[in-house]
C-alpha cells in the first residue's frame, strides 16, 4: 500500500510539471530576459580598435541606460528584455563606413555588422588652356604662362609652362584663375585681366606691339643780328647740352635771313 501511494505520488508530481510547462507555452509566458550578441567586422583589423557597441529602442531608448560595449574578440552581448533593437557604433574610423539598419531581436538575437572602406572619389579637377598669339612669332620665343589663384597662390606650385603650338595647359581644382605672362618683349602689350575658370576653362591672350610715340620736339630758332650786316656773311649758330654735348650731333647751321633754326628735344 506504501509503495502504490509513493507511485502515485510521483505521478501526480509528473503531471503537475507537464501541466505548469504546457501551460506556460499555452498562455505564450516569455523568458524574463533574452542575450543579444553583436559582431563587428572588418577585412582591416586595426580599423576596430576603438568601436564601441549600443543597443536602443525604437522609443529611442538605450539598453544598460546607454552605456557602451567594446568588443571581445569582436563581440559585445547585452542581456535585456525581449524586443527589437537597433544596433548602434561608436568609434568608427572616418574613412569606414557601415550599416546604420542592423537590429537584433528575441527572434534573432545575433547580428553581424560589417566595416567597409568608404569610396574615395579622386579630387576633381579642370584641364584650363591658354592660348598665346602674336602676328610677330618670334615675340612668343621665351613666353610663359602661369595661373593665380585670388588669393595670390599659384597652380602647380607657381611653376610657369613654355607654350606648346602656342598654348599651355594646366590641370587644377575647379576655380577662377588669373593669367599671367612672363618673358614678353617689352615693346609688346597684352590684356592683364584674363582669367580661366571651370565654366570657361579656354582663354587666349593676344600679344600685340606697343604704340611708338614719335619723339616729342621742340624748334629753336636764334637770331643773330648786327649793324654791319656784312659782319654776319660767315657766322654760323650752334647749340650745346648742359653736359656739353651738341644737337644735330654738332652741326652749325649758316644764317638764313639772319637766322638758325633747330629742332631738338625738349631741353
Amino acid at each position: 500500500m506504501k509503495l502504490f501511494k509513493r507511485i502515485m505520488l510521483t505521478v501526480l508530481s509528473l503531471c503537475m510539471a507537464l501541466g505548469l510547462v504546457g501551460l506556460i507555452a499555452a498562455c505564450g509566458i516569455e523568458k524574463a530576459t533574452v542575450d543579444y550578441t553583436v559582431t563587428v567586422t572588418c577585412a582591416e583589423e586595426a580599423a576596430l580598435a576603438n568601436v564601441k557597441v549600443g543597443l536602443t529602442t525604437s522609443e529611442g531608448g538605450n539598453v544598460d541606460g546607454g552605456a557602451e560595449k567594446a568588443l571581445t574578440a569582436g563581440k559585445a552581448t547585452f542581456t535585456a528584455a525581449p524586443g527589437t533593437y537597433k544596433v548602434v557604433l561608436s568609434g568608427v574610423p572616418e574613412t569606414y563606413e557601415w550599416n546604420t539598419n542592423v537590429t537584433v531581436s528575441e527572434a534573432a538575437p545575433n547580428a553581424t555588422v560589417a566595416l567597409t572602406k568608404k569610396a574615395v572619389e579622386p579630387p576633381k579637377t579642370v584641364e584650363y588652356t591658354v592660348t598665346v598669339t602674336c602676328a610677330e612669332e618670334a615675340a612668343l620665343a621665351n613666353v610663359k604662362v602661369g595661373l593665380t589663384t585670388s588669393e595670390g597662390g599659384n597652380v602647380d606650385g607657381g611653376a610657369e609652362k613654355a607654350l606648346t603650338a602656342g598654348k599651355a595647359t594646366f590641370t587644377a581644382a575647379p576655380g577662377t584663375y588669373k593669367v599671367v605672362l612672363s618673358g614678353v618683349p617689352e615693346t609688346y602689350e597684352w590684356n592683364t585681366n584674363v582669367t580661366v575658370s571651370e565654366a570657361a576653362p579656354n582663354a587666349t591672350v593676344a600679344l600685340t606691339k606697343k604704340a611708338v610715340e614719335p619723339p616729342k620736339t621742340v624748334e629753336y630758332t636764334v637770331t643773330v643780328t648786327c649793324a654791319e650786316e656784312a659782319a654776319l656773311a660767315n657766322v654760323k649758330v650752334g647749340l650745346t647740352t648742359a653736359e656739353g654735348g651738341n644737337v644735330d650731333g654738332g652741326a652749325e647751321k649758316a644764317l638764313t635771313a639772319g637766322k638758325a633754326t633747330f629742332t631738338a628735344a625738349p631741353g
